[in-house]
């Protein structure tokens, strides 16, 4: 069952106008003075995010769908995605870090306006949701959780008391609280959130149709890679965050018993200059390549095809949608 028919089942067949507040797309790019930067260089427009994919699957059912999101996160050319998407005026990045709790208060004002029937929000503690909750007189409210353990340090001690407290307000004005994992149910159950609230569990998925096995020869010589060779591919975020470092470094012993292996990483993001360095610097401009340019849903199913193993060497992170 995925997210939109577990909607449908619940709201019924009627055509809806649906909002989506999904206020972080990315992991955050950082500039050295540790501020963020506000336009996603090397990203075209939002066209391939999930929750874009999520409000064309809903618009095909007839219903209307908005998705608002952190103008942190707005790319460089915003006007060529095919969904109506409001990119929001983020304040106090100091108190509210962008990269976790994007704070943005025109969305109550912005959500009453639209005088929408439903809305989506993402995570119980987020100040997306608590905007989304103050504003949801006439709508009617969803949650997606993927969270399922607690922040470190004093962070994890106010995600705490909030769950018992105001997180518990806004799960009872919730239509239905959609858990993305059993352990995101039981995260949120077990720190005080009504058990009778929580829709059944929804777990990450891909379109079968086009993440699929293919034929390997076929799909290397799309991207021109020998089929002799042992390919490692790693799909996300050039940021410091998803380890794509600690792979290059693991390349150089890699290369030494294996000297045709080659490790594909896929994405943008700040650390693009650093990882090319690393990679001149270690020699390794044959084992090593760099992928930044874009790729539709067609060929990135033939390049996950490439591989004979895909590596996750994210520092911190959820489970990726990439494993899956």
């Amino acid at each position: 069952m995925t997210m939109v028919t577990t909607m449908s089942s619940i709201l019924g067949g009627s055509e809806l106008r649906i909002g989506l507040v999904n206020l972080i797309t990315k992991t955050a790019d950082l500039q050295p003075d540790s501020s963020i930067i506000s336009a996603r260089p090397g990203v075209s427009d939002d066209s391939d995010l999930n929750i874009v994919e999520m409000a064309r699957r809903l618009e095909a059912r007839g219903h209307e769908v908005t998705v608002f999101v952190s103008d942190v996160y707005r790319p460089y050319d915003a006007g060529q995605c095919d969904i109506r998407i409001e990119y929001l005026p983020t304040r106090l990045p100091l108190l509210f870090p962008p990269s976790l709790a994007p704070f943005t208060p025109s969305l109550s004002r912005l959500l009453r306006k639209e005088k929408l029937d439903i809305v989506q929000s993402g995570e119980i503690f987020q100040p997306g949701t608590m905007l989304t909750s103050s504003a949801i007189d006439e709508s009617r409210m969803f949650v997606w959780q993927e969270l399922d353990i607690l922040m470190r340090g004093p962070m994890g001690q106010m995600q705490r008391s909030f769950y018992s407290t105001l997180g518990r307000k806004i799960a009872e004005r919730c239509e239905a609280i959609i858990p993305r994992s059993i352990s995101a149910r039981k995260h949120l159950v077990e720190h005080g959130i009504p058990e009778e609230k929580m829709a059944p569990v929804v777990h990450s998925g891909v379109d079968t149709m086009v993440y699929r096995p293919m034929n390997k020869m076929e799909a290397r010589q799309r991207f021109n890679i020998d089929e002799e060779r042992n390919v490692l591919l790693s799909v996300g975020r050039l940021h410091a965050n998803k380890g794509m470092d600690i792979l290059i470094r693991a390349m150089c012993r890699i290369r030494s018993t294996d000297p045709d292996a080659l490790l594909i990483i896929k994405g943008v993001g700040p650390e693009e200059e650093n990882l090319h360095r690393m990679v001149v610097d270690g020699r390794l401009e044959e084992n090593v390549w760099i992928m930044s340019d874009y790729l539709d849903r067609k060929d990135m199913a033939m390049l996950y095809n490439c591989a004979d193993l895909l590596t996750v060497a994210s520092r911190v992170d959820l489970f990726p949608f990439t494993a899956i």
